[in-house]
């Protein structure tokens, strides 16, 4: 399955994120590496041409000489992540709050970033089904239907 979830530990560190990659034969390359504990030449950064203030975060994920798009979301509340040596007894590893996302294409990235944007707040439409009405401002007077 393509969109399986990895945890990674970054530089060494107890840092975790749910790693989504979308193109099947890079998932499959990075499963295998993750069996076998090579994971030397995967990396992520921020993309060059991000600013803080883009949203999505853009990153490149790095596999040994090839860079495929990625986005760093937020989830919607922490998950908690548990580690164990016997399968009896676990251990609270981290909080996870973030998901990188590999697109296979910048085409890719592109569309799923059109459409999770943020909406603009609309403006009351009269022709709207309320009538624009329970717009009026605290205390001022609006109509009461009667």
């Amino acid at each position: 399955m393509a969109d399986q979830n990895t945890f990674l530990t970054i530089s060494g560190t107890q840092r975790q994120l749910i790693l989504r990659i979308r193109p099947e034969d890079l998932a499959d390359e990075i499963r295998e590496r993750v069996r076998s504990g090579e994971l030397s030449g995967v990396d992520f950064s921020p993309d060059e041409e991000t600013k803080v203030a883009d949203y999505p975060r853009r990153m490149n994920f790095k596999v040994a000489d090839r860079v495929y798009p990625a986005s760093l979301v937020n989830l919607p509340c922490p998950v908690e992540t548990h580690r164990t040596s016997d399968r009896v007894q676990f251990h609270k590893s981290a909080d996870i709050g973030q998901m990188l996302i590999v697109y296979e294409d910048e085409g890719e990235r592109a569309k799923a970033e059109a459409e999770t944007k943020p909406k603009a707040p609309q403006s009351s439409n009269p022709a709207s089904p309320t009538g624009g009405a329970g717009t009026a401002a605290p205390g001022s007077s609006a109509p009461s239907a009667a």
